[in-house]
């Protein structure tokens, strides 16, 4: 996504002096802030996170402004590394967006404005963008628990199938397997039916769930 931090200049080789006399080099001066925070901020981990975004998702308030395109729809990939926050968004059936937000909120309740990721309109012809935001405020923990639960979208379901149990470790940031599954009646239901079921990841923070998804089939 974006770049970390500006380029540094070029030095010369480093090494002692080659001979009685000669004179030593002067001491480089420090890194440049923003090299040293690009360095930094690249041995920090990223965590990846995505939205699937809709009208019908937007929640109303007595005399605010118009919320809800019914035919609009969005999807947003999200990188959280340091105090940085990375995103790639791409809209289709609606006007190109003015503001973009993250907020901080359960589904189906609004909440304040906690990132601004996009603060100005866009050009009508530009359907997808990318950018950064840099905060000073970076809370976000490993997760401890994922599951799949039973359950349509805006409905909570009960855990049918455990993916993880455990914390993930510390220096992990994607993690794949398998799970055995022994009620074929239960995966013929998830084949057949996806969107009955959904996907719920747990943190400390959010023990409840942290980030949550409907189940879909490839096509």
């Amino acid at each position: 996504m974006a770049a970390l931090g500006t380029p540094a200049s070029a030095h010369e080789g480093h090494g002692p002096a080659a001979a009685t006399g000669q004179q030593t080099r002067p001491a480089e001066t420090a890194p440049e802030p923003s090299l040293a925070e690009g360095v930094e901020r690249s041995r920090q981990r990223a965590f990846y996170f995505a939205a699937t975004m809709s009208g019908d998702q937007e929640v109303p308030t007595e005399g605010g402004p118009a919320v809800g395109d019914p035919d609009g729809r969005a999807t947003t990939v999200v990188r959280v590394q340091g105090n940085r926050v990375s995103f790639v968004a791409s809209w289709r059936n609606q006007q190109a967006a003015t503001l973009f937000h993250l907020h901080e909120g359960r589904r189906g309740q609004n909440g304040d404005v906690r990132v601004t990721l996009l603060s100005a309109a866009l050009p009508e012809t530009v359907t997808s963008v990318a950018g950064v935001a840099r905060i000073d405020d970076a809370r976000i923990t490993e997760p401890t628990l994922g599951h799949i639960h039973r359950g349509q979208r805006g409905a909570n379901g009960d855990v049918v199938v455990p993916l993880f149990t455990t914390e993930i470790p510390d220096g992990v940031v994607a993690v794949s397997g398998s799970v055995p599954v022994k009620d074929a009646g239960l995966l013929r239901e998830i084949k057949d039916r996806p969107r009955d079921f959904y996907l719920n990841l747990h943190t400390e923070e959010q023990p409840g769930g942290a980030v949550r998804g409907q189940l879909f089939a490839r096509r």
